[in-house]
């Protein structure tokens, strides 16, 4: 009996092996497809920004003729007459037929006479701006994709008296490398529009292609209170899963958190964070500089947002080897907030590699938005503006002057303080 129910047994566990292997390799089992981990946006209450909200010219130079010039920016106490010109006559404009300029060509066309005197409108980015992002904000019209990649740091627009019609120059970051294109304007509308520049301070331009305004310029002194981003906010705004981040303390007080792939680094003594999301495989995405503006803009959105009102300030590749550089600055009022090396509250730092962000740095502080006191005062303008340019150690590496906020920051408050900024041929900033 015993060995007929062993035989049973055995008889029963190889038919069910069978029937296993059978079902293993035959079958079609029905799979569930897992969503793959994603951040979800952060709630550290910044707001959320499109391209067109922080990409726009940083000034419109109006060139009056006879020598005559001024200046229009987007936050300043005359900024009716900056969305005038900009929103309501050059984005409602077509540009179109771009073509390169010659050697020839370019030999021919003396850009500081035509500006002295001619009535015009020169558009200036503070960066190079891709042609594909450019489109974005301005209805220009190309043959092809040849000019997708290319950069244009101003255009200028100039009634010429001769022929009677508008003409419009784009210019490169190659300073050899120009396009004309054709425009939809009319002669009356240029300079209907440059007529604005006659109520506004009068403007005199200098050898590096700068302007200095003749007369002194109003701003305001501000004391801020400030909040700042927590440890905790940060870990659940930039991390997957935040439960599986570990904290580790470095020699410097500085606090590292990682989930062994990605790291944030908070140095509180400078009020700044570094986080870190390292490229593990090939670009899934699409890349070029373009493209990649677009992903930082996502990112900030998604990792606390803007805070404040910003601009497009740099967008920097050096070689096809090296990482996208962006940088978004802070502006409060008309003026745009420069830290130093050790504390530079009024920047947003990215850095993009094969279309991904590896690397992002920002201020720890979060400005309220209003002051807990003011005061009015004046920078100087004219001559004794020219003085503290020609005196200054920068002198013939200045490439702008601009007023700005420098940033003194305290326990409970930030003292931002109106002065003349200077902006060197490396791309840097010093304050005269």
């Amino acid at each position: 009996m015993k060995e007929r129910l062993k035989t049973l047994v055995l008889a029963i566990l190889v038919t069910a092996s069978l029937v296993q292997s059978y079902v293993l390799a035959y079958g079609r089992p029905k799979l569930d497809l897992l969503a793959p981990t994603n951040y979800v946006p952060s709630e550290l209450g910044g707001t959320q920004a499109e391209l067109k909200d922080l990409l726009y010219p940083y000034q419109i130079v109006l060139h009056l003729g006879e020598r005559k010039h001024t200046l229009l920016t987007p936050f300043s106490p005359q900024q009716q007459f900056y969305k005038m010109v900009y929103r309501d006559f050059l984005q409602k404009r077509r540009f179109e037929s771009l073509r390169k300029l010659t050697p020839e060509n370019l030999s021919d066309l003396n850009w500081n006479t035509i500006k002295n005197e001619n009535e015009g409108i020169e558009i200036r980015f503070r960066e190079a701006v891709p042609m594909k992002a450019l489109q974005r904000i301005l209805d220009i019209k190309t043959d092809g994709d040849s000019l997708d990649e290319a950069r244009i740091d101003r255009i200028l627009i100039y009634a010429n008296t001769g022929s009677g019609e508008p003409e419009a120059y784009f210019f490169t970051d190659q300073a050899t490398t120009v396009y004309a294109a054709r425009t939809d304007m009319d002669i009356s509308e240029v300079r209907k529009n440059v007529a604005f520049g006659q109520y506004l301070t009068p403007y005199e331009p200098h050898y590096s292609d700068y302007y200095l305004p003749e007369k002194s310029v109003p701003v305001v002194r501000y004391t801020v209170g400030y909040e700042q981003f927590t440890a905790d906010e940060l870990k659940r705004s930039l991390f997957v899963d935040p439960n599986i981040v570990k904290n580790l303390q470095e020699k410097d007080g500085s606090q590292i958190y990682t989930d062994a792939k990605r790291g944030l680094q908070l140095q509180n003594e400078r009020h700044w964070l570094i986080f870190t999301d390292p490229v593990t495989g090939p670009s899934t995405g699409r890349t070029g500089s373009a493209a990649d503006l677009d992903t930082a803009i996502q990112f900030i959105n998604q990792h606390g947002g803007w805070n404040s009102t910003f601009l497009m300030e740099r967008l920097f590749r050096s070689s096809e080897e090296e990482p996208n550089q962006l940088v978004f600055r802070q502006y409060r009022d008309f003026l745009p907030i420069l830290g130093g090396a050790e504390e530079d509250l009024g920047a947003i730092k990215l850095q993009l590699v094969q279309g991904a962000v590896t690397s992002f740095e920002r201020s720890l502080i979060k400005l309220n938005g209003e002051a807990t006191a003011r005061h009015e005062m004046e920078l100087p303008g004219g001559e004794a503006l020219w003085k503290l340019v020609q005196s200054s150690k920068h002198a013939g590496d200045i490439v702008d002057v601009f007023p700005a906020y420098s940033a003194k920051i305290s326990d409970k408050s930030v003292e931002l303080i109106p002065r003349w900024a200077v902006e060197l041929r490396d791309g840097t900033y010093d304050f005269l």
